[in-house]
């Protein structure tokens, strides 16, 4: 016969693609499985909450697993467990919680009675819990507080688990569902009624069931509730049984609606109930009837035959052997346990550290790149100021040409202009006369000067070309040069600028003084004569060119010659200017590498 499946085998190893791997079962209700399990992404245990949807008796109980989910997660409380996440995987509910250490009251009542100190942190801590949740809007009345939903912590104190019955809603429409657990269940529950009242019965049934050990249902009862004092017997104090019957009164409009004004009645720190200061009379009384001083050496207890004293004593002794052998073994299958869940829990714990190592190596790569980024973006701007530079250098470059250009363009309109007026009068001589009202005449106004005037000219020129030639071929280049130990090759380019510049001077000044030599002489009388004939000549209604002529201006025209040397200069500046903006760019490159 096949044996069915539990609970743990039913469940996949690994959920949520593989974020959470179930370690082991830690409860199992009607309609749900509580599951311990590792979440990867966190690192950390949870309590995973199955909802078996499948097997579910009606749609009422899948809608109590989607109110709890949606509950849990409008909750925040140090008392109640943290909502993580839920979700649907196989056609089945999981809600994610955090998972809370400790054990539940439950299990530490098997072990007996607990203490009255104990109670009260109970009491104290649900208080806070339950103003809570009932001091939300609407109202959440948990319906369930039983041993087996209470958790104790390691540090005493106590938290609320297991919201699958919870109520969110005072008029649910359709009716409600009677939700609880017999012996915790408030009267007014039987009858489809719960209210934060309901609560405060619940938890004053807990706390009666963590002080005598035994279940609600099976106390003495005096009428529809509970009978404290008789339930007691004298195990608590007048304060603690005066709370537990405010708290347990069947009529929900005469219970206390609240835990937290009982708790001003109850001391910090209770005295030892009555019960016990008895017994420990008692057992003190025995003591002293069994015999003399147990410590005296001479007078050494031998307990009596007939009196039983030494079975007891011997059963305690066995009693004791038995508990320590169990102790061990308890002790042992915790150590085995939680080894074992170390070593299921230590691959996660890896894979996470390796998840985290990841992250941090990404976000490394990240910076890198970003500093890469603005690196190049740098460089970038640089290259756009340097290309914005170049572009602003050979703006001006361009300009400089354009001027040398025109200027060219003007030489060349102006010896064209001179070499059409040459051809047109036949003149080939380097002077233009050029009256004030249109174009010269194309002869020299020289040609008319007496001897004596010419020769003087002559003179002059002479002079003027050896003072031309010393000027601009020894002193002021000799100057430059000079000069050029201290502002660099721009003197140097200067100097020889000028010595070409002066040869075209000379040049010009001994083309005019032969002009002048070569030609014919005149008297003065004869200059005189015919400037008379001419006028009369005007007089018989020809063109009366000595009389209405205006006085002529002589107009020095550049020659090809001269624009040369000027365009010669200034490409040699142009050539320095380049070589300068080269040798600074050369030493940007060095600075940068």
């Amino acid at each position: 016969m096949k044996r069915s499946q539990g609970p743990l085998e039913s469940v996949p190893q690994t959920l949520r693609e593989g974020r959470y791997a179930v370690v082991r079962l830690l409860g199992e209700g009607g309609q749900a499985a509580t599951f311990e399990a590792v979440d990867k992404k966190r690192g950390q245990l949870v309590a995973l909450k199955r909802f078996r949807v499948r097997g579910a008796a009606s749609w009422k109980e899948v809608e109590l697993a989607e109110r709890e989910a949606r509950v849990l997660s409008a909750l925040s409380h140090p008392g109640l467990p943290g909502y993580i996440e839920h979700f649907e995987e196989g056609g089945e509910l999981f809600l994610v919680t955090e998972r809370i250490a400790g054990e539940s009251v439950a299990a530490a009542r098997k072990k007996g009675a607990l203490r009255e100190g104990e109670v009260v942190r109970f009491l104290r801590d649900v208080s806070g819990i339950l103003d809570y949740l009932h001091g939300q809007h609407p109202p959440v009345v948990h319906r369930d507080i039983k041993p087996s939903n209470v958790l104790r912590r390691p540090d005493g104190s106590f938290a609320l688990i297991d919201f699958g019955s919870v109520r969110d809603k005072m008029k649910p429409e359709g009716g409600s569902t009677v939700v609880g657990t017999f012996g915790y269940m408030a009267p007014e529950q039987f009858q489809g009624r719960a209210m934060p009242a309901s609560d405060v019965y619940a938890v004053g049934a807990t706390a009666l069931a963590m002080l005598t050990g035994r279940e609600p249902e099976s106390l003495p009862h005096r009428g529809l509730g509970i009978d404290v004092g008789a339930a007691l017997g004298g195990a608590a104090s007048p304060e603690m049984t005066r709370v537990l019957v405010a708290m347990l009164e069947p009529d929900p409009d005469r219970r206390a609606g609240r835990v937290a004004p009982l708790l001003a009645e109850l001391p910090v720190e209770p005295p030892p109930s009555p019960a016990s200061t008895e017994a420990a009379r008692a057992r003190s009384k025995d003591r002293a009837a069994g015999g003399g001083t147990p410590h005296a050496p001479h007078a050494p207890h031998a307990p009596h035959p007939d009196d039983g004293w030494g079975e007891l004593e011997n059963s305690f002794a066995d009693l004791g052997d038995a508990l320590s052998r169990v102790g061990k073994h308890l002790a042992g299958q915790i150590q085995e346990q939680a080894r074992r869940v170390q070593e299921r829990v230590q691959p996660y714990a890896e894979e996470h550290r390796r998840q985290q190592e990841e992250q941090r190596r990404q976000e490394e790569q990240q910076r890198a790149e970003a500093q890469q980024r603005a690196e190049a973006q740098q460089r970038t701007e640089e290259a756009q100021r340097e290309a914005e530079q170049r572009r602003a250098e050979a703006q001006r470059r361009a300009e400089a040409q354009r001027r040398a250009e025109a200027q060219r363009q003007e030489a060349r309109e102006a010896r064209e202009a001179r070499e059409r007026r040459q051809r047109a009068g036949g003149h080939g001589g380097r002077w233009d006369v050029t009256p004030p009202g249109g174009p010269g005449l194309p002869v020299s106004p020289l040609v008319e000067l007496p001897g004596l005037i010419r020769f003087l000219f002559i003179l002059g020129l002479t002079i003027a070309h050896f003072a031309v030639g010393v000027a601009t071929q020894v002193v002021v280049p000799l100057v430059l040069v000079l000069l050029s130990l201290i502002f660099g090759k721009p003197m140097q380019v200067a100097a020889k600028a000028v010595k070409h510049g002066g040869k075209k001077a000379r040049a010009v000044l001994h083309q005019a003084r032969q002009d002048l030599m070569m030609q014919p002489s005149r008297s003065w009388a004869a200059t005189t004569s015919a400037a008379g004939k001419t006028g009369k000549a005007g007089k018989t209604g020809r063109v009366r060119v000595a009389e209405e002529r205006p006085p002529v201006r002589v107009a020095a025209v550049p020659d090809e010659e001269s624009t040369d040397a000027v365009a010669d200069a200034e490409r040699m500046a142009e050539e320095e200017l380049a070589k300068e903006e080269r040798a600074r760019r050369s030493g940007r490159a060095a600075k940068k590498s």
